[in-house]
């Protein structure tokens, strides 16, 4: 079994020394790292395949290294090249076999982990699938790239703002940008991955998408 240890809300509804002390593998994603230190935590896995947030957090991923962290998957750009030959890390690219669960984090490393690590039992953990999508709520700046296709939007916090999408007030600050988040873009990969009869996933903190897996 492995723990997925999502960035949202409900993670606070548990008791997360607890969890972060369990004797299963364990797998985090994104910015999480910035309470490993606090908790003396550092997962199996960590995974960053949004592009927007990786460039934000590369110089940190890449001082992870040398942490206790087995395996980091990445997302294979220009700007992870340097790391294509590193014994811990893996770079993956969108493709025809991943593609349906690249919008998630979490479902694509349940994907993975099932192809290349054989692994079909998952428990998960505040991945809530609820997201407040609303500029003003989320108290950000927006910036419009022209040149990207596919017309993404970039936010930008605000000085002192409060990040309501995920387990701690400052996952997001002034000194990083994310993409918009949708919740049912989030709410269409898992409804992919529940339909793969071979894994078993239970979630232990409240989620939208724990109603895909109830029918």
């Amino acid at each position: 079994m492995i723990n997925i240890i999502g960035n949202g809300p409900s993670l606070n509804s548990i008791n997360k020394t607890e969890l972060f002390q369990s004797e299963y593998p364990s797998v985090s994603f994104n910015r999480a790292y910035i309470i490993y230190q606090q908790y003396n935590f550092y997962p199996t896995y960590y995974f960053c395949i949004d592009k927007a947030v990786l460039l934000n957090c590369l110089s940190d991923i890449k001082n992870l290294l040398d942490s206790p962290i087995k395996y980091f998957v990445l997302l294979d750009c220009l700007e992870t090249q340097d790391l294509s030959s590193h014994p811990k890390v893996t770079l993956i690219s969108k493709n025809n076999n991943n593609k349906l669960y690249f919008g998630d984090v979490a479902t694509f490393a349940i994907y993975w982990l099932s192809v290349n690590h054989q692994q079909k039992h998952f428990q998960i953990y505040g991945c809530d699938c609820q997201y407040i999508e609303d500029y003003q709520q989320l108290n950000v700046d927006i910036e419009y790239n022209n040149n990207d296709p596919a017309r993404r939007i970039v936010l930008k916090p605000k000085k002192d703002s409060k990040d309501p999408n995920h387990f701690i007030d400052n996952y997001f600050d002034e000194t990083t940008e994310y993409s918009v988040p949708r919740t049912n873009n989030h709410l269409k990969c898992w409804e992919y991955i529940s339909k793969n009869i071979d894994l078993v996933i239970n979630f232990q903190t409240f989620s939208q998408a724990q109603k895909l897996f109830d029918k």
